[in-house]
């Protein structure tokens, strides 16, 4: 950077010759104030959502997901303000960095940004910072993961604690999902033993399933899983508000589903 002269008549100084866009980038992004003052809004958010996520039909069944979600970005936020911190301190407060990343990590794994802040934890704070930066980066704002490989035990279980009416599965091909060793169908097990009515059907544009060819289909029999043959996603699910609007015990819905009532399913399909 090179220095630029200034004269106010009564007053002269150099200052760099950085554009003052750029300028005004830096000033922001590395005051560690305005990172403090941003996480301690982050958690302010987060406890208002948590306080009233039981009591305000506004703020849905999901309350609960989106204060972590925010008590996430909060820590989150701190984290990054001591290593933007650390940076200004080895580096200067250099205001020619036009990229964030040159001075603070574009990542959300909280265990990875601690290690980048060069704290120490235990064990258990780990595995609690893990579990909330799965709430910042999905669980909070999405109905489903990135992966499979996130459906953790503790993801499955907040799924049981929804006691969901019903639930659709789209399965891969002719009906295979990932087993997550062993997990996905205790999982789907115990669902169905607590009532729930677990449909599965294919992503394939065309055919439905054949639940039984492989042997995680099967296990989808066993599990008391219905067989949603070659309806539609929508079909589905419009079939499964009407069933359920209707009432009925969960045994007789999941028959009618494996049934054609109103040309959801194929002719041959129905028979199968």
């Amino acid at each position: 950077m090179a220095k630029v002269p200034r004269d106010w008549g009564w007053v002269s100084w150099e200052e760099d010759d950085t554009p003052p866009d750029v300028r005004h980038f830096n000033v922001a992004g590395k005051s560690a104030l305005l990172w403090l003052e941003r996480s301690r809004s982050l958690h302010f958010a987060a406890a208002a959502v948590r306080a009233h996520s039981g009591d305000n039909p506004k703020v849905g069944p999901f309350g609960f997901q989106i204060a972590l979600m925010l008590g996430g970005l909060a820590v989150e936020t701190i984290l990054k303000m001591v290593i933007v911190a650390d940076y200004c301190e080895t580096h200067g407060f250099r205001r020619d960095s036009r990229e964030a990343k040159e001075f603070v990590p574009p990542i959300h794994d909280l265990t990875k940004l601690v290690t980048k802040a060069k704290l120490r934890i235990n064990k258990a704070d780990r595995e609690t910072l893990g579990e909330l930066t799965s709430f910042s980066v999905w669980r909070g704002k999405y109905p489903t993961p990135l992966s499979a490989t996130a459906y953790t035990p503790a993801v499955l279980d907040a799924y049981l604690d929804l006691k969901p009416k019903a639930l659709i599965l789209e399965c891969y091909g002719a009906g295979t999902l990932p087993s997550l060793d062993g997990r996905m169908q205790a999982f789907l097990q115990r669902l169905v033993g607590e009532g729930t009515i677990v449909v599965a059907l294919s992503q394939v544009a065309h055919g439905g399933l054949s639940i039984d060819t492989y042997a995680s289909g099967s296990a989808l029999v066993a599990a008391g899983i219905v067989d949603g043959r070659d309806m539609t996603f929508e079909a589905a699910f419009a079939k499964l508000h009407h069933l359920l609007a209707r009432g009925g015990d969960p045994q007789s819905i999941r028959d009618t589903m494996m049934r054609d009532i109103s040309g959801e399913m194929s002719l041959e399909a129905a028979a199968g």
